[in-house]
C-alpha cells in the first residue's frame, strides 16, 4: 500500500485485495470458507474485485477508482466478463461486516476436532 495515498484510496486498495481473496482468485485453504476459483481470466478477476470495491466503497460514501474502471471497461468492450454475482455480493457483505465488527477466527476441522485458525 502506498503510504502517500489518501486514506480513502488506501481503504479502496485494501477492499480490492480482500475481494481477490474472498472471491477465491487466490484459491482457498478450506472450501467451506470461500470457493477456490483459480483459473479465471484476468478480465473476470479484475471485474469481480473492482465490483466488490465499488459496492463497499459506494455504500460507505467513499470515492474510489472502481467506478471509472468499470465504466471504461464497459465502454471498451461489448460484454461484461462472465463473473459470479454470488461471489461479488458475498465478498462485499463479508468485507462490510469486517469493517463494522471484529469477527471470530474461522475454525478448521481436522480429524474430527476443531482447531482455531490464527
Amino acid at each position: 500500500m502506498n503510504s502517500d495515498h489518501p486514506r480513502e484510496t488506501k481503504y479502496a486498495t485494501l477492499v480490492h485485495e480482500l475481494a481477490h481473496l474472498y472471491c477465491g482468485h487466490l484459491g482457498t485453504p478450506n472450501e467451506s470458507w470461500w470457493p477456490g476459483r483459480r483459473g479465471l481470466s484476468d478480465a473476470q478477476v479484475e471485474f469481480e474485485a473492482e465490483s466488490v470495491c465499488y459496492l463497499v466503497c459506494e455504500r460507505a460514501g467513499l470515492r474510489n477508482p472502481s467506478g471509472p474502471y468499470l465504466s471504461d471497461y464497459l465502454q471498451e468492450n461489448d460484454e461484461t466478463p462472465a463473473i459470479s454475482m454470488e461471489c461479488v455480493l458475498k465478498s462485499a457483505k463479508l468485507i462490510e461486516q469486517m469493517g463494522r465488527e471484529r469477527l471470530k477466527p474461522r475454525e478448521e476441522k481436522r480429524g474430527g476436532k476443531k482447531s482455531g485458525i490464527q
